[in-house]
Order: structure tokens, then sequence, then C-alpha cells
């Protein structure tokens, strides 16, 4: 089986002596079904406070799984992959679970290939206040998913400062020469970043947005736009090389929370730029706007009684390429994965909100032939903490 270090978070399972005193009453026992298996994968089940507690099984092919482990109701348990076959990688639902909150068939198992399939992989990733002070380890673990996952330009948000972005890229991404970004002005100690390899796509322009290129639309000087919270998105247009194909992208950020303020604001961030995108025809081109919109589709999140993102859900012109399954225009793979992930709450706020000319353009993911997809990126920071949200990405035909 391969253990290719291209996976970062692959990793074996130590061996545990017996447990000289059975468990309580349980729960359920973990398991669930496994999804396009390609072969034989071998995934561990660790549980308990820490951790502490192990057990691997090995599975072939699809079908129901279980681990044959009784666990104590309420002890955390996380599923994780050991082994795979080659170019395959395989991964529990989802991480730090509580057992009284799954049942057995919760725990589904998913495998698919991250290799490139040859066109412009994109992807977004909000990294949670990341500096230049975080963990060197933790750092890696961002580099082995951007690499691992062939991104060629990602957008990503909550950087503290140009320098953090630099270090990442100096010391961690390899092959630094070929790697550029630009930091958004607006932001504060959250900006947005767009990161890209030159030798897959050459930047044509860049532009943060404000008052003077939107018609006073996106005002940094205003309250829906300031320079704090509003987080105004920055625009760049790339060719992509050795291809006719040009496309725009806008790093996205809107407002948080679910207060009514700050659902009105964000109601009024997603109207103002979704005006700007018409009266600024960019809606008409090849348009990608990705990142973090802090809220579910068709009013169903964090503002149950608002609809922030109707303007965008309602484009003729435009479509969610990453939204939940479930919903008419969902191209994300069906498989419950998400891309806000904490212990006490998951969603899906991460998107790329693209014009229709791209549609065509998009090419499967994996070998399942999804669309869009989303790394699971608890399954690589499990030891020491991680972005509390997941990558969603896309990738686009030269």
């Amino acid at each position: 089986m391969s253990k290719t270090k291209t996976y970062g978070w692959l990793r074996a399972c130590v061996a545990l002596l017996a447990l000289a005193v059975a468990l309580p009453a349980v729960a359920g026992d973990v398991g669930g079904q496994v999804y396009s298996n390609p072969g034989t994968i071998t995934m561990c089940l660790t549980w308990g406070s820490n951790y502490e507690n192990s057990k691997d099984v090995s599975i072939s092919g699809n079908g129901a799984y279980s681990f044959g482990v009784n666990i104590r109701n309420n002890t955390k348990f996380r599923v994780e992959s050991v082994s795979a076959p080659s170019g395959w990688a395989c991964r529990g639902k989802q991480g730090n679970v509580y057992l009284s909150n799954a049942s057995a068939s919760d725990t589904n198992i998913y495998c698919g290939t991250a290799s490139s399939v040859g066109g412009v992989r994109i992807g977004s990733w909000n990294l949670e206040w990341y500096d230049s002070s975080d963990p060197a380890a933790k750092k890696q673990a961002i580099a082995d998913v951007i690499n691992g996952y062939h991104f060629d330009v990602m957008e990503v948000n909550e950087i503290l400062d140009a320098a953090s972005i630099q270090d990442l890229i100096d010391n961690y991404l390899g092959n630094a020469s070929d790697w550029d970004f630009r930091i958004t002005q607006a932001g504060c100690s959250q900006h947005d970043v767009i990161l890209w390899r030159k030798s897959a796509v050459s930047l044509q322009s860049g532009y943060d947005l404000n008052a003077a290129d939107t018609n006073g639309l996106i005002d940094e000087n205003g309250s829906t736009w300031d320079d704090c919270a509003g987080r105004r998105p920055y625009v760049a247009t790339f060719a992509v090389n050795n291809s006719a194909l040009t496309f725009t992208m806008a790093t996205i950020h809107f407002k948080a929370g679910s207060s009514p303020s700050d659902c009105q604001l964000r109601k009024d961030q997603v109207d103002s730029f979704v005006q700007w995108a018409d009266e600024s025809g960019v809606d008409q081109g090849n348009f990608i706007a990705a990142g973090d919109f802090n809220d579910e589709l068709v009013g169903d999140g964090e503002c149950k009684n608002l609809d922030t993102l109707t303007s965008m859900e309602s484009h003729a012109g435009m479509f969610f390429a990453t939204a939940q399954p479930g919903y008419s225009y969902a191209y994300m793979m069906g498989n419950g994965l998400v891309t806000y992930d904490t212990k006490s709450y998951q969603s899906t706020v991460d998107q790329f909100w693209m014009s229709t000319n791209l549609r065509s353009r998009m090419q499967p993911t994996d070998t399942y032939g999804d669309l869009a997809n989303a790394v699971e990126a608890n399954m690589y920071f499990a030891p020491w903490g991680e972005p509390d949200h997941d990558a969603p990405y896309i990738s686009l035909a030269k």
C-alpha cells in the first residue's frame, strides 16, 4: 500500500495494548459505508479524551464496514487513513465526533484522487487568523494541501500581512520562485490574498475595489465597506499559460455573524458587489468570485430570516459551483463535506460564484466526476489544531 508523503495527513496508527477492562455501554459501534474504494484501504479509528486508543481495519471495495469497537458514549473519536492504493486518498466523514451524536451508519469513508487532470486548479481557503508566528508544522500542513492538491491559484482569507504569505512561499511551498501573490489593502489583520503559480498562469491586472473604481458602490469610507470590517475584494485577471483562456477572480470575505445588523450588512455587501459585477460587465466574461461568503445558500444558514445571498442566487448570468448538495445548482461532491468545520458547528459557507461562460470549462476534480470538491482539512491538522475552514476547489479546462 502507498504511504506517499504527498498526503501529509496519511499516517500509521500506533498499536496499543488491549484494554484491561471492558468499556461501558455504547451508543453504537463506529462504522458506515465506503464509497468509491478502488481496492483495499486501511483506516484507523482513534478515540478517547486524547485519542489515546486506536484500532485499524482493512476494507476492500465499496459497502458497509465496522471497526467492531464498543466506545463509551460521549467519547471523542476520529477516523483517519493509514494506507490506500497509489495516487488515492481516503478520509473519514468528520473529525472530533462524539458517539452520542453519530450512529454507526454516520461515519462514512470516501476515497478519491488529488492528482491533476490537466486543467487549472483553483482553490479557496480561510486560514483563520494566519500569521508568521503559526507553528511550523501547521505551515507545512498548509503547504502539503496546496501542493498535494495541485492548486495553481488560491484565494486565501484572514492573513495578517504580506510577510506571512512570503514566509509560507519561501520556506514551505517549495520552488519559491514559481509563486507570486497580491494582498488586499483592506481587512486590517484579516486581509485577503490571491496566490498563484507563475508556471500555470500570468497576472494581467489587479486592483482593490474602491469607490473610484466602482462609481461609489464599494466605498472604503462608507459603513458597508470600511477598510477593516468591510474587507473589500481584490480583483485579478489571469491568462492561463499555453492556453487562450483568461479569467477574472475576485476575493470574497463578506461580513460574519448572525445578528440582525450582521445579516443586513452582509446582504448590503452582497447586493452592492453584484451591482458592481453587473455594471462593470465582469459577469459577461469569465468571472469567479471566491472566498468566505459567511452564509449558506437559500437563507438556510446564519441568517434564516434574511437571505443574504439572494441577489447572487437569482443572477441569470452566474451560478454557484460549490453549493452544498441538495440545491438544484450544486456541483459539489455529494458526500456531506463542509467548508466550515468546528467541534460544535458545520456548514458550507465558502463558495465559488461563477459566470455561466465558465460552466463548460469545469472538469472533474476526482475520479468520480465531481466538478467541485473540498479538502477535508481537519484530517491534515489533527495533531496541532487547524484552520476552522476546509478548502473548496474547482478545475478549469485550458
